[in-house]
């Protein structure tokens, strides 16, 4: 475990030292670095133990391991990250425009989805999916200075989430209402 562990530790640092140096030779941002090439590099683990525990039928640690990761991130890296520095970390204002109001509305997207049934439908997993490759391309697209950008952060709230609303209130809905019964 221990052996592991520094070896995981050391394949993330060379992944996100490679994919930020790639990046930044490109000219990308190093939000745009973190919030995909990062963000994607260090959850790849978490991937990886949702995905095997779900076929394994370990729902817990599954869902324990995102809820619990999220709360660690938000919490503990967040926390000690701004102890470390002198001043405090400084949230750059697109954070604030845009990918925290995401954040919130996605963390808000899942109450429904885990109260009903208990459990995540391959729909509403679907529907997470198809969120998170819109937000990737909008990052990608205004990373880039395309002018489809504003379009696409616009499809995330006008479409996808009117959508995921839709989806969820009819999935809230069938749980509440009385099943028929049974003779």
């Amino acid at each position: 475990t221990v052996i592991g562990l520094i070896l995981l530790a050391l394949g993330a640092a060379w992944f996100v030292n490679g994919a930020t140096e790639i990046a930044r030779t490109l000219g990308v941002s190093e939000l745009v670095i973190s919030l995909t090439i990062v963000a994607i590099g260090t959850s790849l683990p978490e991937l990886i133990t949702a995905v095997v525990a779900a076929f394994r039928g370990e729902n817990d640690i599954a869902v324990g391991n995102v809820v619990g990761s999220n709360i660690m991130n938000l919490l503990l890296i967040l926390g000690v990250s701004s102890v470390s520095v002198s001043g405090g970390l400084a949230v750059p204002a697109e954070v604030l425009e845009f990918d925290m109001p995401f954040c919130l509305v996605t963390a808000a997207i899942c109450l429904p989805i885990f109260w009903t049934g208990y459990r995540i439908e391959r729909s509403e997993g679907a529907l997470f999916l198809l969120a998170y490759a819109v937000f990737l391309v909008g990052l990608v697209l205004e990373a880039v200075g395309s002018p489809w950008a504003q379009p696409a952060h616009q499809a995330l709230y006008f479409v996808v989430a009117p959508l995921a609303v839709l989806v969820l209130s009819l999935a809230f809905w069938r749980q509440l209402r009385p099943s028929p019964a049974v003779n």
